[in-house]
């Protein structure tokens, strides 16, 4: 589900994203804005749901892919 890039952020600033890794797609979405808000209100606004649908994601997925990455670790 993660690939080579996904590991690299995990340890370090890194700012690649595969477009066919789901591990990639919930990094992205960790680090928007939409989560962030979504983080900030303690709810899940339209405009990330709309993003999870959009690249067929998980809330789940976007947690514990925050959780791995380093630049947003404990953040989401």
């Amino acid at each position: 589900m993660t690939c080579k890039d996904c590991e690299a952020a995990s340890t370090r600033v890194w700012g690649v994203f595969v477009a066919g890794c789901k591990g990639c797609k919930a990094r992205m979405i960790a680090r928007s804005p939409q989560c962030f808000e979504a983080a900030r209100t303690g709810r899940q606004t339209a405009a990330y749901r709309d993003l999870l649908a959009r690249f067929d994601v998980t809330h789940q997925q976007v947690l514990e892919a925050a959780q791995k990455d380093f630049q947003c670790r404990g953040k989401a």
